[in-house]
């Protein structure tokens, strides 16, 4: 008798406890043609027909229908391991748009104010005074010395073989003024050529040189800011530095030539006025401030692509 009593108060808990637990747990039925999956916390039910996908929360007892797109949006959605960077990255590309609209803003006031600057004995540094001869060369060459209290024996050389193998074919050493003037230009900044160059700019030069190089540095930390949202930041220095170059590049390469072109531009102009000594002497500042890459300096040849390797360029050109 006993046993029996035990018997139906046990079987009485259990169906107690069934019902609790089935008030928490709803069975859904899936329809015909369906998919069931379990994916981020949701139990997804995808007509196989239509595509509609219905998802089943477990943490309510609701469910609610989204489309494909939709879910795609709420249900998958990467978690981020460091969302304080989201502010972070949202403030840089603010800061990216404004650089690059201020640049091409202020582009003609630049141009305007290197207009009115006025020449000095600097020049003498990066060109041949007069006409592109041997002996002309070498008063150039006696300028740098004279600079830096150090003879450029290997330079002397250099061009001493330039003057004699354009004897021997009978014409101008003119036929290596790119070359030449290319060497002697890297010479003129001294050992230290990215520095001397920004040491001698005058300060307008130098922000908006500072403005070239920081568009290009701010869309690189954009891109690493965004990737590190979701990922650690050793994958989001790696990747992002790959990804931002591809970002970055076309964009400062475009407004970084805008600056060049239009700098030679005016300069080209204020040269063939009888002028533009000042103008010679920003463009030769630039070119040491860019390590002589990047950067087409008045003389360098004329040519596709001849700007990104001004100085190693081998195409002559004879006057």
């Amino acid at each position: 008798m006993k046993a029996k009593v035990f018997l139906f108060f046990f079987t009485l808990c259990l169906f107690f406890i069934g019902s609790a637990e089935s008030s928490q747990f709803i069975v859904k039925k899936t329809l015909p043609n369906c998919r069931m999956e379990f994916k981020n916390g949701f139990v997804i039910i995808t007509d196989t027909i239509s595509g509609k996908v219905i998802s089943y929360d477990f943490s309510g007892i609701g469910e609610q229908v989204l489309n494909v797109d939709g879910f795609s949006d709420l249900a998958f959605e990467e978690p981020e391991e460091h969302p304080e960077n989201r502010s972070k990255f949202q403030f840089s590309l603010g800061l990216a748009i404004i650089l690059v609209f201020g640049f091409l803003i202020n582009l003609p006031f630049f141009l305007s104010w290197a207009k009115r600057q006025k020449g000095s004995d600097e020049v003498l540094f990066y060109n041949v005074e007069g006409k592109f001869t041997y002996f002309s060369v070498l008063v150039w060459i006696d300028q740098i010395e004279s600079l830096y209290k150090s003879p450029l024996t290997r330079e002397r050389k250099k061009i001493e073989h330039y003057y004699s193998i354009s004897n021997k074919a009978n014409k101008s050493l003119t036929i290596f003024s790119k070359k030449i003037h290319d060497e002697l230009l890297i010479k003129a900044f001294g050992e230290n050529m990215v520095r001397t160059a920004f040491n001698r700019m005058k300060l307008y030069s130098k922000l908006v040189f500072l403005l070239d190089i920081s568009i290009l540095l701010i869309i690189l930390y954009s891109t690493i800011l965004f990737i590190s949202i979701t990922t650690s930041w050793i994958a989001a220095v790696f990747m992002g530095t790959f990804m931002g170059i591809m970002i970055a590049a076309p964009i400062w390469l475009i407004l970084h030539l805008i600056l060049n072109h239009s700098l030679k531009r005016v300069a080209k102009r204020a040269i063939d006025n009888g002028d533009g000594t000042a103008l010679r002497i920003i463009m030769a500042q630039f070119f040491g401030a860019f390590g002589g890459l990047l950067w087409k300096d008045l003389h360098h040849i004329q040519g596709k692509s001849s700007w990104l390797m001004a100085r190693k360029s081998r195409r002559r050109r004879y006057y």
